[in-house]
């Protein structure tokens, strides 16, 4: 069995309400917005996964990152998808780590990384116009504890995304 699959941050209800706060502040705001339950940041695109999870899920244990704190405060906009996203505008170390840590366990268990700079954010509309996207906004604080291994279901109706399963982020 064939899976899409990715690693993501999952926001719990009061970021997201902050997150579709923050989308709705922007002049003229239009697009298509996520399903609330769909709302995430994407840390690692695994891609197709063919067959059993045991080597993700045991990489995935072994994840020894401490939780923290991360502050989403810069809109942006990428023209050619119409993605209109926000981002911190400084990026916590151990989100980098959390990153790092999934990517060098799964290429030891064979999974190819795509090898582009990780761009932490998260999307708020897609199919949107180039309002006043970029720049700052009204920050939106988010306690990470968790993070989780997502499948991309887009053939059914919302939400498109299903947690498999979540880890928590805890000290060595």
């Amino acid at each position: 069995m064939s899976r899409r699959l990715f690693f993501g941050l999952k926001p719990d209800e009061k970021v997201r309400n902050a997150l579709d706060r923050a989308a709705r502040s922007q002049p003229d705001f239009k697009g298509r917005p996520p399903h609330p339950e769909d709302l995430h940041m994407t840390l690692l695109f695994l891609g197709q996964v063919e067959g059993r999870l045991d080597p993700v899920l045991e990489v995935a244990s072994r994840v020894q990152v401490p939780p923290f704190s991360m502050t989403l405060d810069r809109f942006g906009f990428w023209p050619r998808s119409g993605i209109l996203f926000l981002r911190p505008s400084v990026t916590p170390e151990p989100l980098f780590q959390l990153v790092r840590s999934l990517e060098k366990g799964l290429e030891a268990c064979g999974f190819i990384s795509d090898q582009q700079e990780y761009k932490p954010h998260v999307t708020l509309s897609r199919k949107s116009q180039p309002v006043a996207a970029e720049g700052p906004g009204k920050p939106v604080e988010w306690n990470l504890d968790r993070f989780c291994l997502y499948v991309s279901q887009p053939a059914q109706d919302p939400p498109y995304y299903r947690i498999i399963n979540h880890w928590p982020l805890a000290l060595p």
